[in-house]
């Protein structure tokens, strides 16, 4: 028997077909974009991977309790103890799952009467059940952090890279990005969900639930261009053309706000001339990109389409002024294109206005508890499917958990920025900024549009919930 266990530990095939499935889970994640370009009897992959990783990495970890005789009631002096790998913040993930579970049945029940949707709105925050094997395995030496971080990285480049080329490749031919989900359609036998191609500002936009995805992506290669080598100036262009062509501002402003704090931070802390150097030499590189693309490749749109967020109505009088004693074609139908998008950005405001008013008011009828989970305004319905999907997070939030659920979310959200900020300040107080804009510009993106309750959406979250909670980590 002991021989067989020690084949066992020794089989690199079997440690291979172990991590098989999870790092297919993570790229699906990434470039699956909805998550149901490929469904088998109408489920879709992402959800048969999910499970399927699980599962694995649940046995994986019984594996290595069993195989390292780990005591699991009493401390032992000859044994390891299992309770010796957890720290205070696994309980606290615990609890925000269980203390969410409540409002996605109970709550549901006690306030409407049923629980329609609530277990399928609350259903992608079980993604963090991931945090449990991951973080243990980390713990025991199973699992490096630092090549979860690197494939990870590899496939949010891949992600930047699609985004660039189903850009490019529509501008050159129109049609070319709607072909991507034809050739979809082809290769999954037409099993697959379509996601619609968004259109504003006179040309296409690239955008995906996955699209939020670009961010900790950016700041991975912000982080690797600011500590090694110079060729990751190439993924930075490549993450901030992508983050471009997104056409969303949430994600923008997102970026330009984490990017701030984490370079202020770094400047301020980073000790060593030299490091104070290429940090700020980052950051100029950084907006510098930004600032060439905006001016060049698309001829001044990123700056006009984020000044329309807060000028709108001046932006629609001027350019409606303007077309009005302009007769070149080409001018006027460029000048036509920022019309439309300052129209959009009017009509966005007001119909989000709207929404807020209808949340806040739904929210009223039960202030302390909410409606619970798969609750939604009645007069405010977004998707007709998931009608519980607000793109206004936090008063969508407020309306189905109330002032008690979201007190439970700001204590895990403090409780997970104190845990993870402690442990990175003793080590690397760099680690800690890239960390907080990670975290402030992911708040920010998803404040606005509906990336919150999605696979990629809480990856993010599990991602920024592991990043210190190596064997190192004592808080």
């Amino acid at each position: 028997m002991s021989n067989f266990v020690k084949k066992l530990k020794d089989n690199r095939i079997l440690k291979k077909f172990i991590w098989l499935f999870p790092v297919l889970y993570l790229y699906e994640v990434i470039m699956g974009f909805n998550g149901a370009q490929f469904t088998i009897r109408g489920m879709s992959i992402r959800i048969i991977l999910f499970c399927i990783t699980v599962a694995v990495l649940g046995l994986y970890c019984l594996w290595v309790v069993c195989s390292s005789k780990m005591s699991l009631l009493k401390r032992k002096d000859s044994q390891p103890f299992f309770f010796d790998f957890l720290r205070p913040f696994d309980y606290v993930v615990v609890g925000f799952l269980f203390i969410n579970l409540i409002w996605a049945t109970a709550v549901p029940l006690l306030v409407r009467g049923n629980m329609t949707f609530g277990l399928k709105d609350y259903s992608t925050l079980l993604v963090l059940v991931l945090y449990f094997p991951v973080v243990f395995l980390m713990r025991n030496n199973k699992l490096n952090f630092k090549t979860v971080e690197n494939i990870f990285y590899a496939f949010t480049i891949v992600l930047a890279v699609w985004h660039s080329v189903m850009y490019i490749g529509d501008i050159i031919h129109s049609g070319f990005y709607k072909s991507y989900y034809d050739f979809i359609d082809i290769i999954s036998f037409g099993t697959a969900v379509r996601t619609d191609v968004v259109y504003g500002f006179g040309i296409v936009r690239i955008i995906q639930t996955t699209s939020v995805l670009l961010l900790p992506g950016i700041f991975i290669s912000l982080k690797k261009l600011v500590t090694g080598s110079l060729l990751h100036s190439v993924s930075l262009l490549i993450f901030t053309f992508a983050i471009c062509v997104t056409y969303t501002k949430s994600i923008w402003f997102g970026y330009l706000a984490g990017l701030f704090i984490c370079f202020i931070g770094c400047l301020i802390f980073a000790g060593e001339k030299s490091k104070r150097l290429r940090i700020g030499a980052t950051f100029v590189l950084s907006l510098l990109i930004i600032v060439v693309l905006n001016s060049t490749v698309f001829n001044n749109t990123i700056y006009e389409r984020a000044l329309n967020t807060v000028s709108a109505d001046n932006s629609i009088e001027i350019l409606q002024q303007e077309l009005g004693n302009v007769e070149d074609d080409k001018v006027k139908e460029e000048l036509s294109n920022k019309l439309k998008d300052a129209l959009g950005t009017q009509e966005a405001n007001s119909m989000r206005a709207k929404q807020n008013n209808a949340l806040f008011e739904k929210w009223s009828e039960n202030k302390l508890f909410g409606i619970g989970y798969g609750g939604y305004a009645e007069n405010s319905i977004r998707n007709e499917q998931a009608p519980y999907m607000y793109e206004s997070t936090l008063p969508a939030l407020l309306m189905k958990i109330g002032v008690l659920g979201c007190l439970g979310w700001l204590v895990f959200i403090a409780l997970a920025t104190i845990t993870s900020i402690k442990v990175s300040w003793k080590e690397n107080r760099l680690d800690a900024f890239f960390w907080l804009g990670i975290a402030l510009s992911y708040a920010m993106a998803v404040q606005t549009n509906p990336f919150l309750f999605t696979f990629p959406g809480i990856t993010i979250l599990l991602y920024l919930l592991i990043i210190f909670q190596d064997k190192k980590s004592n808080t």
